[in-house]
């Protein structure tokens, strides 16, 4: 099932401004990045987005770490972690696929992920 819809795409210079559909968000949130920059807006599964593809001018290694792991439980294939992403303030829950879910409050959320990299020390 395709999950992701891009309504209205629009240049404005070197910036890109896209509003679409995500039916896998049920949250409403802010967030951003700065690798490409990007800042984005949604309201349940309606989204808007904001992305300039030329590089931040720091190399990656300077750019700060925004997520704080606070808990990682892993109980066979399934890992769950609880963390902080100071650059992400959501209410509500996302899925990024069937095997990968967030819930949200403000900065805090639930990461529950099935066989993907639960093996792996993050």
């Amino acid at each position: 099932m395709k999950r992701l819809w891009k309504l209205v795409e629009y240049s404005i210079g070197s910036w890109v401004v896209a509003i679409g559909i995500d039916l896998g968000s049920g949250s409403i949130g802010v967030g951003f990045d700065l690798r490409p920059t990007y800042f984005w807006v949604e309201v349940g599964p309606l989204y808007c987005d904001f992305c300039h593809d030329e590089p931040w001018p720091f190399s990656p290694d300077e750019i700060p770490n925004w997520t704080l792991c606070l808990r990682r439980w892993v109980v066979g294939k399934l890992e769950a972690r609880l963390q902080i992403d100071w650059n992400i303030w959501r209410l509500g829950v996302c899925m990024a696929d069937t095997c990968d879910w967030g819930v949200y409050v403000g900065p805090a959320n639930l990461q529950l992920e099935y066989g993907k990299r639960y093996a792996e020390d993050r």
